[in-house]
C-alpha cells in the first residue's frame, strides 16, 4: 500500500500457515525476516520439506537441524537422493522422526546426477510407515517390494498415485489400488513389470497411463501361455522388463479424466495392443488418441490405426505418394455423448478429423497435432450435419500450424462450419516467421485469410502462440508432479489447456 501497512501480517495465523507451508523449504524459512509477524508461523506450520541432497552428511545435516527447530507436524516431503538408494534409507533415521508422523504427501524420486535407466529398491517400511495419514503418493524410478511383502499395505486416505518409471509387478500394483478405498486420481507414467491394469474403483475421478520405452534396461523375462496372456519366466535369462499388453477400466462411474500420451512410434517404443474402456459413464476429458495405440475400444465403438495413402509436397513443390498410419473409428456402435473435451494425434486431414467428430457428437474443446502439418483433402458434407459443429464446439487448437494454404484450409472447416466457435489456438515453432518486424505482419495476414464471409460464427477469435519446440504429444508430463496436479487439481476442468499455454509466448490478436 502507498502508506506503508502490511496487511498480509494482519492475517490470521491459519491463514498465514498455509501461505507459508506450499513455499519450498528455504523460502518459508526467509519469510521470517519479513516481519516479527511472520517469525512463529514457519516453526508452528505444517512442514513442506522439499530440499535436493549433494551428498549425504550435507543431506542428513540440514534436514536434521530443521527437524529440529520445527515445533510443528510434517506436511509434505519430498526426497530427491541421487546416490545408493539403500544407503540413503538406512543412515537417515530423521526419516522416521516424530514430526514427520502425520505425513500427508510423499513424494521419492533420484537426483539429476544419476542413471535414469536403472530403478533402486523401495523399503517397504517406508510406505507402511506413512501409510495411515498418506493423501499423496508420488514415486519415481524405484522398484516396488513383492507382492507378498506388500499384501498388508493399506492406504485409507491416499487420494493420488504417481508412478513414474516404476517397476511393480501386477499383483504388487493391484493389491496396492484395493488397499485404497478413496483414490481418486491414478498416474502410471512408463512404467514396467506388469502386462495388464484392471480399473475396478468405485472413486477414482482421473486416470493417466503412458508406455514404457523399451530402452531402459530390464529386470523380467515373460513368455505367452496357450491364451495369448502375458507370464513371467524365470527359466529365461532376465534381460526384459514385462511392459503393459493391456489397459482395461471396467467399472469407473466417477472416471472423468482418461489420459493416454502415448510417445510416436519409434525403435524404442512401447504401445498397449489394447485401450478397453467397459464401464465409465461419466468420461468427460479423452486424450490423446493416436497410432501408438493399437487398439482403443470404448464401449461398442472401436478405434484403430489404419494406413493409408497420401499425397505429400516436398519443399521443391514435388508432388510424391507415401504412407501415413492414422487412427480412426472403424466401428461405430454407440456415439460418446458424455466427451467434452478430447485431444488427437496426427489428425491432418478434413476427412479423418470429421470421423472423430461423428463419435463426440457433444465436443466443446478440441486439441489437433500434426506433426506433417495438414492437409485440406475431402470437404464437409452439410447435407449431413455433424451434432458437435452445429450446436457445441466452442474451441479448437491446431499444434504444427505453419500457416501454408492447406493449413489455412484445414483451419477454415471450423472457421465455416463450428456455429459457435469462439476460440481458435494456433501453436507455431518460434523459428518459423520470426524474423524481427515480420510477426506481426504475418499474423495479421493470416488473420485477414481466415476471416472469410461464410463465416458460421461472427465472434471467433484468433490466438497464435510461438513455442521454442517443434513438435509436443499432446500433453506428456515431464516432472513426475507435473502430469498428476493438472489431472487431480478438481479446478481444472481442462488439463491439455496448460499443455497449449505453459512457457509459451502468447501473441495476442
Amino acid at each position: 500500500m502507498d502508506d506503508g501497512e502490511d496487511l498480509i501480517s494482519t492475517l490470521p495465523d491459519c491463514l498465514l500457515g498455509e501461505i507459508v507451508t506450499r513455499l519450498p523449504t528455504a523460502d518459508a524459512v526467509r519469510v521470517q525476516v519479513l516481519s516479527t509477524r511472520w517469525r512463529h508461523i514457519w516453526r508452528s506450520c505444517p512442514l513442506n520439506l522439499d530440499l535436493r541432497s549433494t551428498n549425504h552428511r550435507d543431506y542428513n545435516r540440514r534436514v536434521s537441524s530443521i527437524l529440529a527447530a520445527h515445533t510443528g507436524s510434517g506436511r509434505r516431503l519430498k526426497i530427491e537422493w541421487p546416490h545408493n538408494s539403500g544407503e540413503f534409507y538406512n543412515n537417515n533415521s530423521w526419516l522416521w522422526s516424530p514430526v514427520l508422523n502425520g505425513l500427508q504427501e510423499l513424494e521419492i524420486e533420484p537426483g539429476y546426477d544419476r542413471n535414469w535407466n536403472n530403478t533402486s529398491p523401495l523399503p517397504e517400511r517406508v510406505l507402511f510407515h506413512f501409510a495411515s495419514t498418506l493423501l499423496i503418493l508420488r514415486i519415481g524410478y524405484h522398484t516396488f517390494p513383492s507382492a507378498a511383502a506388500m499384501a498388508s499395505l493399506r492406504l485409507p486416505h491416499l487420494e493420488l498415485i504417481s508412478f513414474c518409471c516404476v517397476d511393480i509387478s501386477e499383483g504388487t500394483l493391484h493389491g496396492v489400488l484395493a488397499g485404497c478405498p478413496v483414490l481418486k486420481t491414478l498416474v502410471l507414467n512408463s512404467c514396467t513389470g506388469f502386462a495388464t491394469v484392471r480399473i475396478n474403483s468405485p472413486t477414482i475421478t482421473g486416470f493417466a497411463i503412458s508406455p514404457a520405452d523399451s530402452s531402459r534396461t530390464n529386470n523380467y523375462s515373460y513368455d505367452y501361455d496357450s491364451d495369448d496372456h502375458y507370464y513371467e519366466n524365470p527359466r529365461v535369462n532376465q534381460t526384459v522388463r514385462l511392459t503393459t499388453s493391456q489397459v482395461i477400466i471396467e467399472d469407473a462411474p466417477l472416471l472423468e479424466k482418461l489420459l493416454v500420451p502415448c510417445r510416436r512410434r519409434s525403435a524404442t517404443a512401447e504401445s498397449f495392443r489394447l485401450l478397453r474402456v467397459v464401464s465409465a459413464p461419466r468420461l468427460r476429458v479423452l486424450g490423446s488418441l493416436s497410432s501408438a495405440i493399437p487398439k482403443l475400444q470404448i464401449g461398442g465403438t472401436v478405434f484403430e490405426p489404419t494406413t493409408r495413402c497420401v499425397n505429400h509436397v516436398r519443399p521443391d513443390s514435388v508432388i510424391i505418394k507415401e504412407k501415413r498410419l492414422l487412427m480412426q473409428a472403424v466401428m461405430l456402435a454407440t456415439t460418446l455423448r458424455t466427451v467434452k473435451i478430447l485431444a488427437l494425434e496426427d489428425v491432418d486431414s478434413v476427412d479423418v478429423l470429421t470421423n472423430f467428430l461423428k463419435c463426440f457428437p457433444c465436443l466443446h474443446k478440441l486439441y489437433i497435432s500434426a506433426s506433417r502439418g495438414f492437409r485440406s483433402a475431402a470437404s464437409y458434407d452439410k447435407q449431413n450435419p455433424i451434432e458437435c459443429l452445429e450446436h457445441h464446439l466452442k474451441m479448437v487448437a491446431l499444434d504444427g500450424y505453419e500457416g501454408k494454404r492447406t493449413h489455412v484450409k484445414f483451419a477454415k472447416f471450423f472457421v465455416r462450419n463450428a456455429r459457435l466457435l469462439e476460440l481458435m489456438k494456433f501453436r507455431i515453432f518460434r523459428n518459423y516467421h520470426c524474423e524481427p518486424g515480420t510477426t506481426k505482419e504475418w499474423i495479421a495476414d493470416q488473420q485477414r485469410q481466415l476471416h472469410v464471409r461464410s463465416m458460421a460464427s461472427r465472434h471467433v477469435k484468433f490466438h497464435f502462440v510461438h513455442d521454442a519446440r517443434y513438435y509436443q504429444v499432446v500433453y506428456c508430463g515431464e516432472d513426475i508432479s507435473d502430469l498428476s496436479e493438472h489431472i487431480h487439481d478438481s479446478s481444472r476442468d481442462d488439463p491439455f489447456d496448460q499443455w497449449f499455454e505453459s512457457e509459451k509466448e502468447a501473441l495476442a490478436c
